[in-house]
């Protein structure tokens, strides 16, 4: 007895609901394996692997921007960069690029005798702040450098709170030995903070630098070191105590780029001037102008009349603290 011949059957010849029973089911079933179950990057092929590694430089992409504006990884990041960049402080960072360049190795006295006479001239001041041996000129410059970074430390500290990607502290300590060395990348880099700030968040240093006490005493080394330079003038030839500081500006590496480190935190500090002007209410840009017109004594005056920062309980302080603390998770979310 021959067996019956079987012959192939075609699809097209079962009945349709035939047909959906046996062909979803598959389908579904290859979509549960695939949720299931990692995804095979060599069964993807190659395009789905250009995909994904578009997907991880581009996510590497979001934590370079993260780093830099302090934000989350997404379009606001970008923007935050942007916002920082604008308004000078792309130009910040530029002149300190340029001006540190510049100071190591394009400024005048580079020679032996230059540097030992720069020697002579720091060990003179630093042994007598006021030595009438050196050009009067320069030691009034000399010891607004010691002013000036107190200045700024009023100015930047109560807005320093948080700040990335640099912390303001060892920048602005940093400053009082190198000047715009050490303050040029952290106010290139920092974020504008002229919304008003509750007095209970100030401790510490940026506490101390608030007290009225602090900013009479900077003034008084101000009014000093001003009427130290204006009886040198009156008292002396002001053409030749000119010329003799031309000689050393042109000659001295030291006086060379301490002057040049004077006029740029001088002119640099009306920014943080508006700023803290903003902060407390007042903000008005003629007159940030005119305090910073006035090097060393201006900003000085400005310290002892601006208003004090808005006083908050410490309830209200933490409340706010933690509305914000929300927002930040909500949105990481």
């Amino acid at each position: 007895m021959r067996a019956a011949s079987l012959s192939p059957i075609s699809l097209s010849s079962l009945p349709r609901p035939l047909m959906r029973s046996m062909v979803v089911p598959s389908i579904e079933s290859i979509r549960a394996n695939s949720q299931a179950s990692p995804i095979n990057t060599a069964w993807l092929g190659d395009k789905s692997k250009r995909r994904a590694k578009r997907g991880l430089q581009e996510k590497s992409r979001q934590r370079a921007w993260t780093v830099y504006a302090g934000g989350e990884g997404d379009r606001s990041s970008l923007d935050k960069v942007k916002e920082r960049l604008r308004g000078g402080r792309l130009g910040i960072l530029v002149t300190w690029m340029v001006f540190a360049l510049y100071a190591l190795g394009f400024a005048p006295g580079g020679s032996p005798e230059s540097a030992a006479n720069d020697q002579q001239i720091l060990q003179a001041l630093f042994t007598n702040p006021f030595d009438l041996s050196v050009n009067p000129v320069f030691v009034f410059i000399f010891n607004s450098l010691g002013v000036i970074p107190m200045v700024y430390a009023s100015l930047l500290l109560p807005g320093a709170t948080d700040q990335k990607p640099l912390r303001a502290g060892p920048f602005v300590g940093a400053s009082f030995a190198l000047g715009f060395f050490a303050l040029g990348p952290y106010l290139a880099t920092r974020e504008e903070r002229a919304d008003p700030k509750q007095l209970t968040e100030l401790s510490g240093p940026a506490g101390f630098l608030e007290k009225k006490i602090f900013s009479g005493l900077v003034l008084g080394v101000a009014i000093g070191l001003s009427v130290f330079l204006a009886q040198s003038l009156i008292n002396s030839d002001i053409s030749a105590l000119l010329s003799g500081y031309l000689d050393l500006f042109k000659s001295q590496r030291f006086v060379h780029v301490s002057s040049l480190d004077f006029m740029v935190l001088s002119v640099l500090i009306y920014g943080p001037i508006l700023e803290d002007m903003k902060r407390r209410g007042v903000g008005d840009e003629t007159k940030a102008l005119l305090y910073s017109a006035l090097p060393v004594l201006g900003p000085s005056i400005y310290l002892l009349t601006r208003p004090g920062l808005s006083a908050t309980s410490e309830k209200d302080t933490v409340e706010i603290n933690t509305s914000e603390k929300d927002t930040l998770e909500k949105s990481r979310k």
